[in-house]
């Protein structure tokens, strides 16, 4: 992985730097899917959950992401954050 990507795979401790984007959204225009995009050309969808929904407010921003791997389809991989920095451009 690039310097972009940092991840233990024995804690399970991701670190991503890129920019957030907006993948989906419902019928009243709100954003139900993220992902940050890294500039190696990675993408990372993001658990909604409560901090995940919190980022949604800071799409097109550039962003550090810390949080694990989610065990899922390894086609799109998925990060659950535990904590964020949002950088202004």
């Amino acid at each position: 992985m690039n310097k972009a990507v940092q991840y233990s795979k024995k804690e399970n401790k991701l670190v991503i730097r890129g920019i957030l984007v907006p993948e989906d959204w419902d019928s009243s225009s709100q954003i139900t899917k993220m992902a940050i995009c890294t500039s190696g050309e990675q993408e990372f969808l993001i658990e909604m959950d409560s901090l995940g929904k919190e980022l949604s407010k800071y799409k097109g921003l550039k962003a550090v992401l810390n949080g694990k791997l989610k065990d899922t389809d390894l086609k799109r991989k998925t990060i659950i954050v535990d904590q964020y920095e949002i950088h202004q451009w």
